[in-house]
């Protein structure tokens, strides 16, 4: 599964996060996973440390995500 995030109102590069789980409405799996705001909020920020500059023009900036709700305790 696919997420973009983007500044809002300013040109700059768009954050690509690549999640290790298929959409939910396609998986088949005992523990399906949700993209939540809290586990968006943790992308960017980690991504953040990573180099991400949200406001600065760029190619996309990929961002590969490890984490999943049942891990991290985040559900909202």
């Amino acid at each position: 599964m696919l997420a973009a995030v983007e500044l809002y109102g300013k040109q700059g590069s768009t954050l690509s996060i690549e999640f290790k789980w298929q959409r939910p409405d396609v998986a088949i799996s005992s523990y399906p996973n949700s993209v939540t705001p809290k586990l968006i909020e943790s992308c960017i920020n980690k991504a953040i440390q990573e180099g991400w500059q949200s406001d600065t023009a760029g190619p996309a900036y990929k961002y590969y995500c490890d984490l999943d709700q049942h891990r991290t305790g985040f559900s909202n």
